[in-house]
């Protein structure tokens, strides 16, 4: 299955997103990260990862479709707003760079696959240890 093919299978609310605007996300996503750090989810992170991309990119989704459901903000600042979010659905609090990714649920799916132990370190159990 190609990456386009897999981003059709997972994301049908980019349906109306064309194929061009997609693979360009996809090559986006490839050149930003190692497969090797992510294991077997490789395929299924960078599709994630441009989901999130696409969807906040202003004028190339319509209507949400609720991919841009939130976690809670857990703190707030006024001035310079500054928020922080906790995992959609969660009580934990996320800052810095992973706050962007909570704005979706893509995001939020990559961060699940890149902090899960297969996209940290594959694991080795043997026998005696």
């Amino acid at each position: 299955m190609t990456s386009l093919e897999l981003y059709r299978a997972l994301v049908p609310g980019h349906a109306a997103v064309i194929d061009g605007t997609v693979s360009v996300h996809l090559e986006l996503a490839a050149k930003r990260h190692r497969a090797s750090a992510f294991g077997s989810v490789y395929a299924e992170a960078m599709v994630y990862w441009a989901a999130h991309s696409i969807q906040r990119t202003p004028g190339l989704v319509s209507g949400g479709g609720g991919a841009d459901e939130v976690g809670n903000i857990t703190s707030q600042s006024d001035g310079d707003l500054s928020r922080s979010y906790g995992a959609a659905g969660g009580t934990g609090t996320v800052s810095g760079s992973d706050a962007d990714y909570l704005t979706t649920r893509y995001g939020a799916r990559y961060l699940d696959l890149r902090n899960s132990r297969s996209a940290v370190a594959p694991g080795i159990v043997a026998a005696g240890c």
